[in-house]
């Protein structure tokens, strides 16, 4: 599986994690939490850990819970001890009898007067009954625009006990751009955000599967109803980075870090793909160029479209 920037440990740690933490729907995140508190939780995509940590800091958990993290880059998992080590000592936490053997992680953690016990594994989406029984919740971060979608939720659907909770957020959802846009970049523009969608998002090679869709903060309500969740919480979490405001230091790495990170896909692509959606490598750096002179200017700006939902389980007639 090729590693893409959403991947990276420094920035699924701090930049996305703030990012996260600021723009998620709280109305959305405080519903799943009034549905707990949850005994066995699986997150999914569990990467370096974020929303398991997340989920402890927002109190949604019973005392000894147990959570299982799963993820296809065995990679993140292995480092991510070092992000829950760091977490721990931040928050005064105590993170005790590690164990890394080949197949998971596992770890306790006393935390805000509650013991945790957490487990990671690499593993897809696809075939959850093999890591673990019937769940309580499951979190997703950042996952089902990776998948085929219809096939991961109905795993979900079947790892979940009976009005199990699912709690999902979707990145990257349609329209992804930078702004502000001259009239002389708009056309490149285009061109470009929907190579990024084509090549970061729909075509991917993940747990044996040929997928992914950019479609699917849109698509997934109507797809969640079919298989058998009743929806209990949708709505919007885009992330609006940049500008003016641009008031932390992460913020201002996170915008550096996009803008060389999709000027590196997109003269990546082959030569195929960008005379599929019209480009050329001079496009490609007149459109660099430009965003670079308007970040140094604090003037150029991140937007993404991501939706957060809270759906439960219910049995079909």
């Amino acid at each position: 599986m090729k590693k893409t920037f959403y991947q990276g440990d420094e920035y699924l740690d701090f930049q996305k994690k703030e990012a996260d933490d600021k723009f998620l729907n709280k109305k959305v995140e405080k519903k799943f939490k009034s549905l707990g508190p949850y005994a066995f939780v699986l997150d999914l995509g569990c990467g370096t850990g974020a929303q398991i940590r997340r989920n402890i800091e927002l109190n949604v958990l019973k005392n000894n819970a147990k959570i299982i993290g799963i993820d296809i880059n065995a990679d993140a998992i292995k480092r991510s001890i070092y992000s829950f080590k760091r977490w721990a000592k931040e928050k005064n936490c105590r993170f005790y009898d590690v164990k890394i053997l080949k197949s998971f992680i596992s770890f306790n953690v006393n935390c805000f007067g509650k013991k945790y016990f957490v487990e990671l594994r690499k593993g897809n989406v696809y075939d959850l009954k093999k890591y673990c029984g019937k769940v309580d919740a499951v979190t997703a971060l950042s996952l089902f625009e990776h998948t085929d979608m219809d096939k991961s939720l109905k795993s979900v659907y079947g790892t979940l006990k009976n009005k199990g909770v699912l709690y999902s957020l979707i990145n990257y959802s349609v329209k992804t751009k930078f702004s502000p846009t001259p009239r002389n970049l708009k056309k490149i523009e285009n061109c470009l955000m929907s190579l990024f969608n084509y090549v970061a998002i729909d075509k991917q090679f993940l747990g044996g599967v040929e997928t992914g869709n950019s479609k699917c903060g849109i698509l997934l309500p109507k797809l969640l109803k079919k298989i058998g969740f009743r929806i209990i919480k949708y709505g919007d979490s885009s992330w609006k980075v940049g500008g003016m405001k641009l008031n932390t230091k992460n913020s201002k790495i996170m915008l550096e870090h996009f803008l060389s990170s999709f000027y590196n896909l997109f003269k990546s692509a082959n030569l195929k793909i960008k005379k599929k959606f019209k480009v050329n490598d001079e496009e490609i750096d007149f459109w660099y160029n430009l965003r670079k002179k308007q970040l140094i200017q604090n003037k150029l700006r991140f937007f993404c479209i991501n939706k957060d939902v809270v759906c439960v389980k219910e049995k079909l007639k």
